[in-house]
């Protein structure tokens, strides 16, 4: 009975290895996401499925967030396989970017307590990585001196 089986075994294991490959494959290759358009009455859908033919749409990947557009005629019959758009360079700048923060009043009482505390002559203690307490040095608190500004600049009127 166990030559039985150990023949068995040597024949079955490899076709299913190459089964479990293959699923493991398949399910690795397709493209997790979102069908995601808009009708003639103005509704916003979305979907696991392409809508129907002649209808703009994008997709969604769920993976990396990244969506593509497709035409309605790039579609016919809204069968198209989605394929994974690819990443474009954005021709805008941070500074043309309109990026608004709100303004928190507390973050501007601490930075003007840190400048106020790094322009005293006392010397200041940090607490490192390690758990150790360690002066500040002159470059570190010019850094944390910048740092207060910056954020001065963004949250005090």
């Amino acid at each position: 009975m166990t030559i039985r089986l150990a023949k068995f075994l040597r024949q079955a294991v490899p076709a299913l290895v190459l089964i479990g490959t293959t699923v493991l494959a398949s399910n690795v290759c397709a493209e997790e996401g979102y069908y995601k358009w808009t009708d003639t009455s103005g509704r916003t859908h979305l979907g696991d499925r392409p809508p129907p033919a002649g209808t703009d749409y994008k997709f969604v990947s769920t993976d990396t967030g990244i969506s593509r557009s497709v035409a309605a005629e790039a579609a016919p019959g809204g069968s198209a396989a989605p394929a994974m758009p690819k990443p474009q360079a954005s021709t805008e700048t941070v500074a043309q970017q309109q990026i608004t923060i709100e303004k928190n009043p507390e973050y501007c009482q601490q930075a003007q307590a840190n400048i106020d505390t790094l322009d005293s002559v006392a010397r200041i203690r940090i607490r490192d990585d390690d758990g150790e307490m360690r002066f500040l040095s002159e470059e570190e608190k010019a850094t944390q001196r910048r740092k207060a500004e910056d954020m001065i600049a963004v949250h005090c009127n």
